[in-house]
């Protein structure tokens, strides 16, 4: 199967630029070791401010979906450079209270996406938005594995770096 990435918004030089506060809801909110914050405890992204740090799209397979679906969000280094992040790893917490360290290294070195559109649609609760990280499976078949699809946390609302 193949994979497809394609980047589309802002440039990365963008990324540098201080975080404005959310104006929409808040779906997502990075805490702990970073630089870059809009809040006393963190950051908090709405759903604008994330597609402004420049959107990718992913078709990749998962174990969840039919056939391969073209997965649309940010980059997970995207994400990291917005908010100065500084560790080893972040801990993803979902809305049901799942949570699952991630290392740092894997939003690093692998085009890993947060979805938040899947075929063009926006990721509702029910089908695992507002915010699903997506590993590049057919891009990296060694990634098909259990402690990846662990790691492939859906629902999320925070990232923790540690």
């Amino acid at each position: 199967m193949a994979a497809t990435l394609a980047l589309t918004g802002a440039a990365a030089g963008a990324l540098a630029e201080p975080l404005p506060p959310p104006t929409g809801p808040v779906i997502l909110t990075v805490t702990g070791s970073i630089d870059n914050r809009n809040t006393e405890s963190g950051a908090q992204f709405d759903l604008e401010m994330l597609e402004a740090l420049g959107t990718t799209e992913l078709r990749t397979s998962t174990s969840w979906t039919e056939g391969t679906p073209v997965f649309e969000g940010v980059l997970g280094r995207r994400l990291l450079d917005a908010v100065g992040a500084r560790g080893a790893r972040a801990v993803g917490r979902a809305l049901n209270d799942y949570s699952i360290a991630i290392p740092l290294s894997d939003f690093r070195d692998l085009p890993l996406l947060l979805a938040l559109k899947m075929n063009g649609q926006y990721l509702k609760v029910r089908d695992g938005g507002p915010i699903w990280i997506i590993y590049p499976w057919d891009q990296h078949p060694d990634l098909v594995n259990e402690e990846t699809k662990q790691k492939s946390i859906w629902q999320l609302t925070e990232l923790q770096v540690e």
